[in-house]
This record gives structure tokens, C-alpha cells and sequence, in this order.
């Protein structure tokens, strides 16, 4: 049996001063099964040297312009946003990141999916 495929969108599904206002709170969680270690998120993260205040500037301060697409996958029920950015990596040097993320139903809090270096 052939699943169904991913749909996408050309403009974001949520409002990006929203998700920046929230992040900037540090009202982000990470989306995921909690491992040893934390979520996958927070490994891949953690991995990069990214401290979870790292994580919550870098959506604060992502920017329209670094809009990718929106997702929607099949078993899922509320789009994704994806971002791709550059910024400067705790350990100096330059990422490009790939952060896919949404706000939950009442847009209270920001549920992060992916944060990890662009592959």
C-alpha cells in the first residue's frame, strides 16, 4: 500500500510575529518521544552546541524572507512551517539551519519539530 503524500504550501500557515513573540518568552517545547538525552530535537541541538536559549534567539529571530514552505503530513493534522536561516553557531562558525515548527491550537506555545543543520 503507497502512503499518502506530504502537501505543501508556498506561505506560511502561521503568523511569524506570533511564533517570534513566543520563542522570545522561551515558550517553545520540543516536539518528539523523550529519549536519555531529551527529544530528537533537543539531541540534534545539543549535537550543534546549541543551548535551549541558543534555540529560543534563533526563532526569535527568524525573519519572512527565510520562509522555506509549509508541510502537512499524512498522519498529521496541523501544518508545519519550515524555515531555513544562517546564523552564527556557538562555536563561531556559521549554520545553515532547517527549522520546521508550529503553534499549537490556541497559539500559546510554539511546538519545535526540527532544528539541525540543513542536509
Amino acid at each position: 500500500m503507497v502512503g499518502r503524500a506530504v502537501d505543501r504550501r508556498n506561505a506560511p500557515v502561521y503568523d511569524l510575529d506570533r511564533v517570534r513573540e513566543l520563542a522570545g518568552k522561551r515558550l517553545v517545547v520540543f516536539a518528539g518521544k523523550k529519549r536519555e538525552r531529551g527529544t530528537r530535537v533537543e539531541m540534534n541541538a545539543q549535537d550543534l552546541g546549541y543551548s535551549p536559549d541558543d534555540i529560543f534567539a534563533c526563532i526569535a529571530s527568524l525573519q519572512p524572507e527565510e520562509f522555506n514552505e509549509s508541510l502537512l503530513y499524512p498522519d498529521e493534522k496541523f501544518w508545519q512551517d519550515v524555515y531555513r536561516c544562517r546564523r552564527p553557531a556557538p562555536g563561531g562558525q556559521i549554520d545553515d539551519l532547517y527549522i520546521k515548527l508550529k503553534l499549537t491550537r490556541n497559539a500559546v506555545t510554539v511546538v519545535l519539530h526540527s532544528f539541525h543543520r540543513e542536509r
